[in-house]
């Protein structure tokens, strides 16, 4: 029985071909999935056990908490803007043990408010690059926030000096502004998004030495971000994000020693994360969804500030903090919410931030 040619090739030699195109094909979907898995589990691994290590006051130029639910996905070739309203809250200040700091004779710290509006407008250009099986594409963004601190402290020990017997401070106003370039970038296969990007901290609000609180810091800094978004490709039901900076902090040339000398400041550096798991209680799909789940921050001073005044003594601040976070998706908003509770918190208060963040995709 004659078989038919295509160019001199058997109908059987065709068949052979197409069954080593489809076994080469599967093991490289294979080799995908594996590689897919191993980085998955990676950048889990890290989010899950970064707490536990820590590094041997701080400034907070990279505000606490603030990135939540698909902080690394940028969105396609826009403008987006993104308004954050935070509420901090604290009547503890701990000491370099973890233990509540007592001024003296019925000294205590009464009250710590404060109220953050940033307002953030992010570009994504059309400037695109492959690299790989990720796509790219460059942006930046501009962050400006007004912030209104209530911070009250009690003496009440007439032997105590001056400065610290009664503080009442509720300044208010435009604080520093963040701006800077970065690089959002995408896996082809979905399951990984990112940013890498460097943060510029202008010393744009006004600052006064004399002042007992001020809403800004009166330096220069500069933060490299690095911010991931992982959905596992066995289970995308689930959205892990996280975000670290580290802050390399300038120096305060306006700054009033315990001595009450005018000297300067040289604030040490600073290296913290903000971390999002979220499951899908609704929906599922971009655009019309409800999840929710646990977030939070970790902060840790990594060097000692630098004063020239006898008086002054430093240690190194830290906090944890977690809490539980609900995100709405809908067309081109999204909406969030969080609240969290700090612990462990070492030279510096302790209390509970609530959050509430909304998302305009242009």
């Amino acid at each position: 029985m004659p078989v038919s040619k295509v160019k001199g090739t058997s109908w059987a030699q065709e068949v052979n071909g197409e069954r080593i195109l489809e076994e080469r094909r599967m093991i490289m979907e294979w080799r995908e999935r594996v590689r897919i898995c191993f980085m998955t589990a990676l950048v889990t691994s890290v989010i899950l056990f970064l707490p536990l290590i820590a590094f041997a006051g701080g400034t907070n130029n990279e505000p606490l908490g603030i990135e939540d639910y698909l902080i690394g996905v940028a969105p396609p070739p826009s403008i987006a803007g993104k308004v954050y309203l935070s509420w901090y809250t604290a009547s503890t200040q701990k000491d370099n043990n973890g233990n509540n700091v007592h001024l003296g004779s019925g000294a205590r710290l009464d009250k710590v408010n404060v109220f953050v509006e940033s307002n953030r407008v992010l570009f994504i250009t059309p400037l695109k690059f492959n690299l790989g099986g990720f796509d790219g594409f460059v942006n930046g963004h501009m962050v400006f926030p007004f912030v209104k601190p209530n911070v009250h402290v009690d003496a009440g020990a007439p032997g105590l000096p001056a400065p610290i017997q009664v503080v009442n401070a509720s300044p208010s106003g435009l604080a520093d502004i963040t701006f800077g370039p970065g690089i959002a970038w995408h896996h082809k296969s979905g399951f990984l998004h990112g940013i890498t990007a460097v943060d510029i901290i202008a010393p744009t609000a006004q600052w006064n030495p004399y002042r007992p609180v001020n809403v800004g810091h009166n330096v220069w800094a500069v933060a490299p971000v690095l911010i991931f978004t992982v959905f596992p490709p066995f289970y995308p039901d689930i959205d892990i994000s996280i975000k670290f900076d580290y802050t390399f902090n300038g120096t305060n040339d306006a700054y009033i020693g315990p001595s009450g000398f005018r000297t300067h400041i040289s604030y040490g550096n600073e290296f913290h994360f903000d971390y999002d798991i979220e499951h899908a209680i609704w929906g599922g799909k971009p655009g019309m969804q409800l999840r929710g789940g646990v977030a939070g921050y970790f902060y840790q001073q990594t060097t000692k500030d630098d004063v020239h005044d006898p008086l002054f003594t430093d240690h190194l601040g830290r906090v944890f903090a977690i809490g539980p976070a609900v995100m709405f998706d809908y067309k081109m908003w999204i909406f969030s919410a969080h609240v969290y509770w700090e612990t462990a918190a070492q030279n510096r208060s302790q209390g509970i931030t609530t959050q509430l963040t909304i998302l305009c995709k242009f």
